[in-house]
This record gives structure tokens, sequence and C-alpha cells, in this order.
């Protein structure tokens, strides 16, 4: 088997989605091969093959690599499954300039190596990054924070930015649409509208146009301009003032309490 060449690639398989869902999709490839040795015939034997992923034709950086002990070869023919023995990873394609490698036994590794390369269905697979359009059917797992839309900002923990401009700063707080909201207080929540501020831990804003709230669970029901400084307070309307805690304030105009 020494100086075995390989002829052709008859089949690659990909089975990597996106690594939302790498875990419930086999972190494999089906990998079939025909070697020649040096004779220039198809042998009947048993070897042990060392698969390689580069990221170059060349030298370059090897991204994986494992052993394979006990392959038989039948008329040159050799079918295995790589990440058999190490596990393959999504990261592992993080780029789309991958080769494979492949040394029989002892001997240098096969040369050229082969370029890992995507089957048709592949391609309406992809991956999330990037995606132009596509229609999910069915229950969506997310297990980390989400942020969709242009300018948007997510620093907190299991935190939600959707809009244009949101930031959502703070754990498990939630900026949800509208445009140039910020929720900078752990469980904040803002609903809509826009230029709003919800500064005060467990606040909530329901929408309208430049609220604030900054008490500890205070609640801006919506309208403009309103503000519910106070713990519990509770603002609505236009211009209303809800400073002290435990205060309610509807207004029309600017009313300060």
């Amino acid at each position: 088997m020494r100086n075995a060449s390989i002829l052709r690639c008859l089949s690659i398989c990909l089975f990597f989605l996106a690594a939302a869902v790498a875990a419930q999709v086999p972190s494999s490839i089906n990998y079939q091969g025909l070697l020649m040795n040096n004779l220039g015939s198809y042998p009947d034997t048993t070897v042990f093959l060392t698969f390689s992923i580069y990221d170059a034709p060349f030298d370059g950086n090897v991204i994986w690599s494992e052993s394979q002990l006990g392959i038989v070869i039948e008329d040159g023919l050799f079918e295995v499954r790589l990440g058999s023995n190490t596990p393959l990873s999504a990261s592992v394609f993080s780029d789309v300039n991958r080769w494979l490698g492949i040394t029989v036994g002892t001997s240098p590794e096969i040369s050229p190596r082969i370029q890992l390369v995507t089957v048709p269905y592949a391609f309406k697979v992809s991956t999330i990054d990037g995606a132009s359009a596509g229609t999910i059917n069915g229950e969506v797992l997310i297990t980390d924070k989400i942020t969709v839309g242009e300018g948007s900002v997510n620093a907190g923990k299991s935190s939600i930015a959707i809009g244009e401009g949101q930031s959502a700063q703070a754990d498990y707080s939630a900026v949800i649409g509208g445009q140039y909201n910020e929720a900078t207080g752990d469980f904040a929540c803002i609903f809509g509208g826009a230029g709003h501020q919800a500064l005060g831990e467990y606040s909530f804003i329901a929408g309208g146009l430049s609220n604030i709230a900054s008490g500890f669970g205070s609640f801006v029901a919506g309208g403009n301009s309103n503000y519910a400084i106070g713990d519990y307070s509770f603002a609505a309307g236009n211009q209303a003032r809800a400073n002290h805690e435990g205060s309610i304030v509807l207004s029309a105009n600017a009313c300060p309490t």
C-alpha cells in the first residue's frame, strides 16, 4: 500500500446544520474512496488510515484529524465515517477553504489533498449566518440571546433586542419592536415605540414616544414623554411625572407630583 493514491472520491456527504441545531445532527461525514497501490492494482487488504482536514491545499494548518484502524479494502474500495473517533464540529467548516488529507499506514500523506465541497442540497441548508430569506416550520429553540435589526446592541444575558437601533444592556431585558429604545435595568422590558429608556429593574414601557421608567417595578403604559421615577410607580398620557413610590399619574399635560 506504500505510495497509494486516491483515484477518485465516490461520495462525500456532509451532515452539518447551523450550530444552533448541531446537537441534533450527526457530527460525521460519510466518505468512500478508491485506492490503487504502486503496482497499479486495486488491493484486497486491511489497513489503518489517518484523515486530516486542512485550511490549505499544501502545508497549512490541521483543523481536525483522526486515525481509524482495521479499515477493510475490497478491490481498492473503502468506506468510513469521519468523526467516529474524533468528533467533528461545525467550527471545522467555519471557512469555505477546507481540504481532506489521507495517509495510509505509515506512508507519506497522499497527494494531492481533496477539496471539500458542498453536496447539492446542502446549498439549501447552508447556515443561518448570512441567510437572505427562508421559512422555518415548527418549533425553534434558542438557548441564548436574540438580536434582530440594524444597529441593535445586545449585551445582556438571555436578553432580546428586536427593531432598529435597539439596546438591551441588562440581563434578562427585552426590547421588542420600535426603534432607538434602551433597557438598562435587569428584567426591564420595552414593547414598541421609540426613544424609551427602561432604567429600573423590572421596569416596563408599553409603547409611545420618549418615555422613561427608572423606578424599581415602574410602569409607563404609553403616551409621550412620561416618567415613572418612583419605585412601583405608574405613568401614562402626556408628560405625566410619577415621582414618588407607588404613585399613579394620568395626564394630558405636564403634571409633576
